[in-house]
């Protein structure tokens, strides 16, 4: 691009300074700004420049409507996931011919709704979940699976990981086993899997290309915590932490780190998971005690129910009989209506608009 100065003469935007002009603005400007120029068309379609403008997209809120998520009349999607691409799974028909797997796919609503079918793993698969990382440029899938493995002369069940990326070279896409140390995690034993129940199993990542598998142990007497680095496809370690006071379902992420929050009262309790590598994991010494002086004459409980926690000092919750959800500032103590009128059997999920695109991406219209 050039602009004429006052004598005329041609001056050239440099292109990191075009680079970062493009990634403040929505997606559908920057499709219709490639044919600017060459120079442009290319630096929209580098990944590095794609995760830029992930960076600076800010969320939507949106309804998962089934008339939405019909490719035709006979196949029927499940939303899993979405962040920049929506991850779902085939409700009709559901599953691959002579497997005991769902049918995945993965598209971009933003690109004409743009979808690649996921291929099927070898192993039964208890969950699937995507990791996207724009500060480590990881655009990857994780698929929990079950397996059987051979430890002290035991055939014992057990939890394992597959990684599929989708930004692979080719549009072959397969799935990789992530390797579990033997005796990785100790004399942990998992609950009794259920093929037929995800739930079971709690998937949490972070921006840092870290992710946490969470899942009840035997007798449900502790919470097991698998840790994964996405970034390298290897696995970190494994911690547990006593199911006396918080659940599985109470987990989520306190600045960018694992933790379990629970309301008691007028009050958030927080255990955070300061530090972890393959040798060392260190709980926090003591809970966070966040108060919340609007529940504080509220005598029935729960009145609400705890979303998630920003790493802006804000904490994000559904009111249940005033059908609305708010934000809490825990610097001021401000308090927010995000959106009123809401119903959780509703559905509404966060969706990030994105250009990311990889490989074997085909229109739903097949063309």
């Amino acid at each position: 691009m050039n602009i004429l100065s006052s004598n005329t003469t041609p001056l050239f935007l440099p292109k990191d300074i075009i680079f970062d002009m493009l990634s403040y603005l929505p997606v559908k400007s920057v499709q219709r700004f490639k044919c600017v120029s060459q120079l442009w068309n290319i630096i929209t379609q580098e990944f590095r420049f794609i995760c830029l403008h992930f960076k600076h997209v800010r969320p939507l809120i949106n309804y998962n409507k089934k008339s939405e998520e019909n490719i035709t009349t006979t196949d029927e999607y499940k939303l899993i996931f979405s962040r920049g691409l929506i991850l779902e799974y085939a409700t009709r028909p559901s599953h691959f011919p002579s497997s005991p797997n769902l049918r995945y796919r993965v598209r971009n609503p933003e690109l004409h709704d743009q979808i690649v079918e996921i291929p099927d793993s070898e192993k039964p698969i208890l969950n699937m979940q995507m990791v996207v990382d724009p500060n480590n440029k990881v655009l990857k899938l994780l698929s929990l699976v079950y397996d059987e493995l051979l430890e002290d002369q035991v055939l014992d069940q057990v939890l394992s990981y597959e990684v599929l990326d989708l930004q692979s070279e080719g549009s072959n896409y397969s799935w990789r086993p992530i390797n579990l140390p033997q005796h990785s995690r100790g004399k942990t034993r998992m609950c009794k899997l259920d093929k037929k129940h995800t739930g079971q199993i709690k998937v949490v990542f972070t921006n840092l290309g870290i992710v946490y598998s969470i899942w009840d142990a035997e007798e449900c007497s502790h919470i097991g915590i698998d840790i994964l680095d996405m970034v390298n496809d290897s696995y970190i370690g494994h911690t547990t932490l006593p199911t006396c006071f918080y659940r599985k379902d109470d987990c989520k992420l306190w600045n960018g780190k694992l933790s379990f929050a629970k309301i008691v009262k007028d009050e958030v309790h927080v255990l955070i998971l300061e530090s972890y590598n393959k040798k060392h994991m260190k709980w926090a010494d003591g809970k966070l005690i966040i108060k919340l002086p609007f529940l504080k004459d509220i005598s029935v409980e729960p009145v609400i129910k705890l979303l998630y926690l920003s790493n802006t000092n804000k904490l994000f919750f559904v009111w249940r009989d005033k059908e609305s959800i708010h934000s809490f500032d825990i610097k001021t103590g401000k308090l927010t209506i995000i959106l009123s009128n809401y119903k959780l059997s509703q559905g509404l999920y966060l969706s990030w608009p994105s250009l990311f695109t990889f490989k074997g991406l085909q229109s739903s219209s097949g063309q």
